[in-house]
């Protein structure tokens, strides 16, 4: 089985590896994603030759998809909220539940 996970930038990467169909799982932490970028576009590189640049976690990313996601936020107040609920609300494969770190500190979990 194969997991994936990472944290803020490293998160996108993460959800961007999560398509693949081997991936079985992916966690996510305090991490949004590129809203309105397209996942890839040409620009001019150091040498000037034209260049392909691929952007991780885009909206697209979250159409692919196809595993559930553990999404470990800060809690209500942080500015990832909502993010996290475009994020739910754009993919198909989510089912969520919010537990934020306050959750967890007054139930003892």
């Amino acid at each position: 089985m194969i997991a994936v996970s990472g944290q803020s930038c490293g998160a996108l990467e993460a959800l961007e590896a999560a398509a693949d169909p081997r991936v079985k799982t992916a966690i996510i932490f305090n991490s949004g994603i590129m809203r309105g970028m397209p996942p890839e576009f040409m620009m001019k590189g150091p040498d000037g030759k034209t260049v392909t640049v691929i952007v991780p976690g885009t909206e697209e990313t979250l159409k692919k998809l196809h595993t559930p996601v553990i999404y470990l936020i800060g809690g209500e107040k942080t500015s990832r909220i909502k993010t996290r609920k475009l994020i739910i609300s754009k993919s198909k494969a989510f089912r969520y539940s919010t537990l934020t770190w306050t959750t967890l500190a007054t139930t003892g979990r």
